[in-house]
């Protein structure tokens, strides 16, 4: 994972839900197809995706989350357009890309099982 802390955004600051992102329509990610895309995600995710598990007093806490510089905040803000889930949290040296509400991450499992990740542990 690239460089979290498991903060939630660094400086508390939201990048919002992505619903105003500030993606550009010239950003090379805009021009790749739905199977590009995904392709280029599986690849993404395996390298810096991490799922958490919190366990809590009598509940469990889950979350997806993509930790990477800030200079990459327009492509996180670009996924969570996409996919239409999660929300982008900026931080002062990183941001942070997160699905933790429980109908994003059913969203977000049933987008795994169809396009299943790469790599393994062994």
């Amino acid at each position: 994972m690239g460089g979290g802390d498991g903060s939630n955004g660094g400086d508390g600051s939201n990048g919002g839900d992505g619903s105003n992102n500030g993606s550009s329509d010239k950003s090379p990610l805009n021009f790749l197809s739905d199977s590009q895309f995904y392709e280029w995600f599986r690849g993404l995710v395996d390298g810096e995706g991490c799922f958490i598990i919190d366990k809590r007093t009598s509940s469990f806490s889950f979350q997806f989350k993509i930790f990477m510089h800030k200079d990459d905040a327009p492509m996180l803000k670009y996924i969570c357009e996409r996919l239409k889930v999660g929300n982008v949290n900026i931080g002062d040296h990183f941001v942070c890309y997160t699905v933790s509400s429980r109908n994003d991450l059913l969203k977000y499992l049933l987008y795994l099982t169809k396009h299943p990740l790469t790599h393994q542990n062994t």
